[in-house]
């Protein structure tokens, strides 16, 4: 067995873990227990997710979700959950 399948957080790899090469995503937990995954587009600097159905990531379903509930902000390869606290709602 690999050694990085044996860690006991599985969302960790081990320095001798190969490094994969799968594009960023965003996983979206279901209130029936369902997963939607969504990619995040390489083209895009900044994804708006919220309760508006403009939003990039649009939870519709979720009162409460604020319309503009934050937004996720690409740094060079990185992707970082912006929320500015002004919202009600913001993300935790």
């Amino acid at each position: 067995m690999e050694p990085w399948a044996t860690s006991p957080d599985p969302r960790r790899r081990s320095e001798s873990a190969p490094q994969a090469s799968v594009p960023p995503f965003l996983v979206i937990a279901e209130a029936d227990g369902g997963r939607t995954i969504v990619p995040l587009a390489s083209a895009s600097e900044r994804i708006t997710v919220g309760r508006r159905s403009a939003a990039d990531v649009a939870l519709t379903a979720d009162d409460e979700v604020s319309r503009l509930h934050a937004e996720l902000v690409r740094v060079d390869s990185e992707w970082t959950l912006v929320d500015d606290g002004c919202r009600p709602t913001g993300a935790t």
